[in-house]
């Protein structure tokens, strides 16, 4: 994904296992492909619905959760953000610390 991503395709057909594998900073493929702004598709979602369980899985690299990493891009994809968000809400409270100042001038209320 990081290294050939016009070939995902071939490579998912071929290495179907490598879905799995983590690179040599223990990132996940679903880490990678968001990162990279891989966009909604039939290639992305085989990467999230591979594993479901690696899409609440903090990017070891970023600290960001999966819709974390797809929010970042400028021109994000939505469909991709509500996906990951629809699958796991949790995420998004868990996600937030209050311990540390974000500059905003607005508070949350509890």
């Amino acid at each position: 994904i990081e290294y050939a991503p016009d070939h995902i395709n071939e490579v998912m057909k071929r290495f179907p296992h490598s879905l799995f594998l983590r690179d040599e900073n223990n990132r996940l493929p679903v880490h990678l492909a968001l990162q990279k702004g891989l966009k909604w598709s039939t290639e992305l979602v085989a990467i999230m619905n591979v594993n479901m369980s690696h899409l609440n899985e903090k990017d070891p690299v970023t600290g960001y959760y999966p819709f974390a990493l797809a929010a970042e891009e400028p021109r994000s994809d939505l469909r991709t953000i509500n996906y990951l968000l629809r699958m796991h809400p949790g995420l998004i409270e868990s996600g937030i610390d209050d311990s540390k100042p974000t500059g905003n001038k607005f508070k949350r209320r509890r």
